[in-house]
């Protein structure tokens, strides 16, 4: 890319030469990025106005560094000039020490305009560097009418002085610094050549006529100066396409004569010489041209600009000769092209003086005499002649040509004054502002978002906690996902995204994270396929659900699994399950068995009360050994189909005084290569109820996944020991309420007391809706029980713990934190840190937190004998964890020679902020930047630090 010059007031986009990102803020890596935008290769008098996303930005602040409104903190700009002696200290700062592309102190730029564009990542508006233009006061020239050493100038202005020169619009000044040669200063400050026609002496720009086009173009009208604009020129453009685009912005002609150059612009001026047709030669004759070619005419002009009012090109009105288009007989257009030009008024003036100075076709080449050889091109001459009929007609000389006779030929071209009248409030039109902007749609809200706490299935009786979300469809094809944002509650920064392109009528289920009895904060925003706005809503919290194995659940499965097995009764048996005939041998003998005892205890029982039982058990007996031996018919009978049941079937009735019984007992062995391996399953019920809602059973079953599983299921359930004191029949499960789903719990009653030990309780178990008020009591703890990891946060509070209650003994020891310390002295000697004293810390599953608490004491001062203070010194601490995550970071405002300075720090880690499990190192470092201007290591901070680590285990 060539080199960039400004002159006069020009916008320009500029061209990136840097771009970093560094830093992490939040969850967010590589938050912040800087970005270093030339402007120009030379310095530059001031930035005047900044577009971002081609819109006018707002400056906010006073100092180098601005803010850019509307991006909510998150973007700010700083312009360097040219002039600067040192390299931006704030990129210096920031990116000394970067890995791939530091920026060091001797990246100071001298002698080129630049911008530092500093972006803090937003995913809605900052997603990456943005499109800037600036305008931009551009080079300083010389004016040779402030040069008081020159004929006519007055003023401090000297050629080979730059120093004096000041910044200028003016479009005969700039055109004057080309032809002579714009120049800068090297480092040295001496002036080298950098754009335009080197070496032009100032004899070849006579004073007095380019004093008067300078004036010209200072000549104020509507408002403004007449011939003010500039430009950005590739100094890879020839200074003759430079010039002629600079002459079209003023209507100017630019005359070389022997090596002399003069410039006109603006109206005709007063005739240099009075001729009449006697001064005409004889011996040779006048040529007279007085219509141009149609194809040379023009009747219609367009013309394009920049708009100084959104620094656009913009097209003018059409400025249209009326009369002249008739005579014509047809529209005859031209398009004028003026960058430079940067007024409303300005171009339209030009349009005007350009239309009609077309419309003057009168072109003569007439002979004169030697009296006449000092007329030059650009020369206005007053011609009366009779034979043509003009009474002193102003004509321009376009051309002289020398006979070699001391006579000379000239071709003049009729001018008229008047062409360059200007009337605003006839002439002017007005042109309304255009900025440029596109009516995107507005920013789309996910609408009717809701959350809440859910239960998910992982398996038979297996559940895990889970937040449901819902919202309703925008019925927008350009909203794609929906993207949520989830967070624990109290951990704000901590935030994960879970994206859905689900069907809003589906919801989405969001698992990842989550954890039981827990609250979260949700929000959402949709996905935009085309980059329009959204919006996110706000925070929603949740709080989770317990989760575990549900006895209902798992009750309802497997009664499933036994109507399917019912279902499957007439079903076959495959070959390889022909070995359970043993079993089923085995069965009835035990079902025999079960009957003997039965008739022992019948009589027993007969004993006791007197009651009179009639039992069948003969023919009950009878009765189970047929139903046995039907079994092992039955499999006997399978041979290739896959899945068998089998039934028994046993009937028992009892009378006495109080009335008759009758029940019936089923034995179930089943075997199947589904879900269910095998099945043994045993239920009674009454005679006149149904199996299975109101049948009392036992259930063995063996799964391919998971195992064996017993299922006892029954209206009630008692537990007794006879023999015991106390031993009476209590019931053992009961349905009860957990976080507020009613379900099959165990029964408070039974636990007895000193029964649940420390090591029976899982971390964070204990949650304050667990424990009844006032029910901690002494005879409750155990000592050393309750250790820090076995309750939840804020899961014992005040009101659940009985008056003097808890005592030192019931406090586990071994739950206070482990300490490590270290100390050191220092010397920092510039922006890059140095290490003062750092502590390793074993980190495993038991770490519940971190306390680093340290401090830093000492001196900054001036390390430059001999020299006055330059600038401030500043004193800089933070804590490191694991050599690469900034943990803390403090900074002392400018400190003067010999200030005591002391920096204390403290930081708490905890959760997801606790470094990974391994040997890890907390580092104390400090560092001495300077401010305002001052070198690198000219101020130090000297002093000592102390840095402490208490590690909180479980």
């Amino acid at each position: 890319m060539p080199q960039s010059l400004i002159v006069g007031r020009a916008v320009t986009a500029g061209s990136r030469v840097y771009a970093e990102t560094y830093g992490k803020r939040g969850p967010t890596d590589n938050s912040d990025l800087v970005e270093i935008i030339a402007i120009a290769d030379h310095p530059c008098e001031g930035l005047v106005k900044v577009f971002v996303e081609e819109a006018a930005a707002t400056l906010e602040g006073t100092g180098a560094t601005q803010t850019v409104a509307g991006y909510d903190d998150k973007l700010s700009i700083r312009f360097l000039a040219g002039n600067q002696t040192q390299a931006d200290s704030y990129t210096v700062d920031k990116l000394f020490g970067h890995s791939r592309r530091p920026w060091t102190d001797d990246m100071v730029g001298r002698g080129i305009a630049y911008a530092r564009a500093h972006y803090v990542y937003d995913a809605e508006k900052i997603y990456g560097p943005l499109p800037w233009r600036f305008v931009v006061d551009g080079a300083k020239l010389y004016d040779p009418r402030k040069d008081s050493t020159v004929a006519g100038g007055s003023g401090s202005h000297r050629w080979n002085d730059l120093s004096t020169h000041e910044w200028s619009a003016n479009l005969a000044v700039i055109a004057y610094n080309i032809l002579r040669g714009i120049r800068v200063a090297d480092a040295d400050g001496i002036p080298r050549h950098f754009y335009g026609i080197e070496g032009t002496p100032a004899s070849a720009l006579p004073l007095d006529n380019w004093f008067a086009a300078m004036n010209e173009a200072d000549l104020e009208i509507d408002g403004e100066p007449q011939f003010h604009g500039g430009a950005e020129i590739g100094v890879n453009v020839e200074p003759h396409e430079t010039l002629q685009s600079l002459l079209r912005a003023c209507g100017g002609r630019l005359v070389e004569n022997g090596g002399v150059w003069k410039i006109y612009m603006g109206p005709p001026g007063l005739p240099v010489a009075s001729i009449t047709d006697g001064d005409l030669r004889a011996d040779q004759e006048d040529v007279f041209r007085p219509i141009l070619p149609l194809e040379q005419r023009v009747n219609y002009l367009t013309a394009q600009f920049t708009d100084s009012r959104t620094w656009l090109p913009r097209v003018a009105p059409p400025r249209r000769d009326e009369a002249a288009e008739a005579r014509d007989g047809r529209r005859i257009s031209a398009d004028l092209d003026v960058p430079w030009v940067q007024s409303v008024s300005h171009v339209q003036r030009l349009q005007k003086q350009l239309l009609a100075r077309s419309r003057q076709e009168r072109r003569h080449t007439i002979p004169l005499g030697p009296e006449h050889w000092g007329l030059e091109p650009g020369d206005v001459i007053a011609w009366t002649s009779a034979a043509n009929g003009y009474d002193n007609k102003h004509f321009e000389i376009e051309a002289v040509e020398d006979d070699h006779d001391f006579n000379i030929t000239v071709s003049v071209i009729e001018v008229d004054p008047d062409d360059y009248e200007w009337d605003a409030e006839t002439d002017f039109v007005e042109v309304p502002v255009i900025v440029p902007t596109t009516d995107f749609p507005a920013a789309q809200e996910v609408p009717d978002f809701a959350v809440e706490g859910a239960v998910i299935a992982t398996g038979p009786g297996g559940r895990r906690a889970a937040i449901y979300a819902t919202w309703t469809d925008p019925e927008n094809a350009d909203l794609e996902s929906v993207i949520m944002e989830v967070r624990p509650f109290d951990e704000p920064d901590n935030i994960w995204e879970v994206r859905s392109d689900d069907p809003p009528s589906q919801g989405r289920m969001i698992t990842a994270g989550i954890e039981a009895l827990t609250t979260y904060q949700v929000r959402a925003y949709f996905y935009s396929r085309n980059g329009y706005a959204v919006e996110k809503t706000g925070w929603i919290s949740v709080l989770t659900p317990e989760a575990g194995i549900d006895i209902v659940d798992l009750s309802d499965t497997l009664q499933a699994r036994n109507k399917q097995l019912d279902i499957a009764s007439g079903a076959s048996l495959a070959r390889g399950l022909l070995a359970a005939e043993g079993r089923l041998d085995q069965l009835s003998i035990t079902l025999l068995e079960m009957l003997g005892t039965l008739d022992a205890q019948d009589q027993a029982y007969q004993q006791v009360t007197g009651a009179v039982i009639d039992s069948n058990l003969i023919e009950v007996k009878a009765e189970a050994i047929s139903r046995a031996k039907a079994l092992q018919l039955l499999v006997a009978e399978v041979d290739d189909d896959v899945n068998a049941l089998a039934q028994a079937f046993t009937a028992v009735f009892a009378q006495s005084e109080h009335g008759d019984a009758a029940a019936l007992f089923r034995l179930i062995a089943q075997a199947t290569p589904s879900e269910v391996l095998a099945r043994i399953a045993l239920e009674v019920k009454s005679e006149s109820s149904e199996f299975g809602a109101n049948s009392a059973g036992l259930y063995l079953d063996v799964y391919e996944e998971i195992g064996t599983v017993a299922q006892i299921i029954a209206e009630r359930f008692l537990v007794s020991q006879p023999d015991a004191e106390g031993g009476d029949p209590k019931p053992a499960f009961g349905v009860s309420n957990v976080n507020g789903t009613p379900t099959i719990t165990l029964l408070a009653e039974l636990v007895a007391d000193n029964l649940i030990k420390a090591r029976m309780i899982e971390a964070y178990a204990i949650t304050s809706d667990k424990i009844n008020a006032q029910a901690v009591t002494a005879d409750k703890v155990a000592a050393g029980a309750i250790t820090a990891g076995k309750l939840a946060a804020r899961a014992v509070s005040a009101d659940k713990i009985a008056a003097r209650t808890i005592t030192v003994d019931e406090i586990k020891v071994g739950t206070l934190p482990d300490p490590g310390s270290s100390s050191g002295s220092f010397e920092a000697r510039s922006s890059t840190y140095e290490t003062v004293a750092s502590v390793t810390v074993d980190i495993d599953s038991s770490v519940r937190g971190l306390l680093l608490t340290a401090q830093t004491v000492g001196t900054v001062y001036w390390n430059n004998p001999g020299s006055d203070p330059v600038g401030r010194g500043r004193a800089r601490a933070r804590l490191v964890v694991g050599g690469t995550g900034e943990v803390f970071e403090l900074l002392t405002d400018g400190q003067s020679d010999g200030s005591f300075v002391t920096l204390p720090l403290l930081r708490m880690l905890t959760g997801g902020q606790i470094p990974t499990a391994g040997s890890r190192t907390v580092t104390l470092q400090v560092s001495c930047p300077p401010s305002g201007g001052a070198p690198n290591g000219t101020w130090r901070y000297q002093g000592s630090g102390y840095l402490g680590v208490l590690v909180n285990r479980a």
